[in-house]
C-alpha cells in the first residue's frame, strides 16, 4: 500500500477488492496504521516478512539420494492432470497464477517428490521479472522434517539456473524456522525484512 492514506474514494475500493486473506505490505507508518481500517479482516495483525536473493555462484546443491519408493519429477502440468496423485490439484492451483500451462513451460519450473500416489513435498516458481525468478516450497505435513523441503528446493534452483534465471527469490514469514533454514543451506542471502 503506498501513497496518501486520505483519499477515502480510493480506500474504500481497495477495500472492496481485498479478499478477507489477502496480505498487504505498507509503504509507510501512515497505511501501516490505515490498514486495519480498511482491509475485511478485521482481526488482521502484521507480520514480518524475510526476502532472500541466491545467484549461481553462492548456491549450495543438496544431496539428492532418496529413500526406497520416492521419486523426484519435474512438474509437467499437462501429464499432471491425468495422473491420479492425492493431491497433485494443491500443484496445479499453485501454477494457475501463471496464467497458463503455456507460460508454465516456457518461463517457470517447478519439481516435486512422490512416493505412490502421494506428492510429499513441492517446490515451484511463482513468478519471474527479466532474469530474477521466485520460488516457494511446501511440504506435506506428515513428511516434514524428513530433507525432502532441501532435496526439491535445489533441483528447482538447478533448473531455474537452466533456464536463464540469474537470480532466485524467496520469501517467507519471519516465523517459519524451518524454511529461512532450508534457504539458508542453500546458499540463499537475506536482503531485507518488511512488515506485512
Amino acid at each position: 500500500m503506498a501513497g496518501s492514506t486520505a483519499d477515502e474514494d480510493f480506500n474504500k475500493k481497495i477495500s472492496r477488492m481485498l479478499d478477507f486473506w489477502d496480505s498487504v505490505t505498507p509503504d509507510t507508518d501512515e497505511w501501516r496504521e490505515k490498514i486495519a481500517d480498511i482491509h475485511p479482516n478485521r482481526f488482521i495483525r502484521e507480520y514480518t516478512r524475510y526476502k532472500y536473493t541466491l545467484t549461481n555462484g553462492d548456491f549450495v546443491k543438496a544431496e539428492s539420494s532418496l529413500p526406497e519408493g520416492y521419486i523426484l519429477e519435474s512438474v509437467n502440468l499437462k501429464e499432471l492432470k491425468h495422473r491420479n496423485y492425492s493431491n497433485a490439484n494443491r500443484i496445479q492451483d499453485w501454477a494457475e497464477a501463471w496464467g497458463s500451462e503455456e507460460r508454465f513451460d516456457s518461463s517457470g519450473c517447478g519439481c516435486y517428490i512422490r512416493n505412490d500416489d502421494c506428492i510429499v513435498s513441492w517446490s515451484l516458481s511463482d513468478c519471474c521479472a527479466e532474469d530474477r525468478i521466485a520460488i516457494g516450497i511446501h511440504t506435506d505435513p506428515k513428511y516434514r522434517k524428513m530433507g525432502f523441503a532441501k532435496k526439491v528446493v535445489s533441483a528447482v534452483v538447478q533448473r531455474c539456473f537452466e533456464k536463464g534465471y540469474n537470480q532466485i527469490e524467496w520469501l517467507c514469514v519471519s516465523s517459519n524456522s524451518g524454511s529461512k533454514a532450508i534457504a539458508e543451506s542453500l546458499g540463499f542471502k537475506l536482503v531485507n525484512k518488511y512488515i506485512s
